[in-house]
């Protein structure tokens, strides 16, 4: 066969292609994926507001208002304090669930695009040996011919 620069030229337009293709793909989930991540973090927050209004409001109320009567005017009693750190302990680790899952996604999201211009320039070079053993068997053709 014949060397000809067309055929190699069009296999690698094809790998340029689908490479594109893969990384835009691949980018978009990235995008969709953060900006979940970013409204569950925004969620939690606004979730997190509201069960420390709770806790307080729960805390606060006179026993005789079915409440514990634990914090007010003049009163902030221990059991009050430490539900305060247990909850704020507690709301800082999911946080950090949260943050840490959110930022091992988008790890997973850039070793893909890594992993796809890897394997393109894997590719790229397999199609140059290619064309590079094309030219050189045509070349020893050329001179068995004289």
């Amino acid at each position: 066969m014949a060397y000809d620069p067309s055929l190699f030229e069009a296999r690698r337009r094809g790998l340029t292609q689908q490479y594109g293709a893969s990384a835009a793909l691949n980018a978009y989930q990235q995008y969709l994926a953060k900006q979940a991540g970013e409204r569950q973090m925004e969620t939690f927050g606004r979730e997190s507001e509201t069960q420390l209004k709770r806790l307080s409001s729960a805390y606060s109320k006179p026993a005789s208002m079915g409440g514990r009567g634990l914090y007010g005017m003049g009163i902030r009693s221990g059991v009050y304090n430490r539900a305060l750190s247990d909850y704020a302990t507690e709301a800082a680790r999911q946080r950090g669930y949260l943050s840490g899952d959110l930022a091992t996604q988008q790890r997973e999201y850039e070793l893909k695009s890594n992993q796809l211009l890897a394997n393109l320039q894997s590719q790229l070079t397999d199609l140059e040996s290619e064309k590079a053993k094309q030219i050189a068997a045509d070349a020893a053709a050329l001179l068995q011919l004289r």
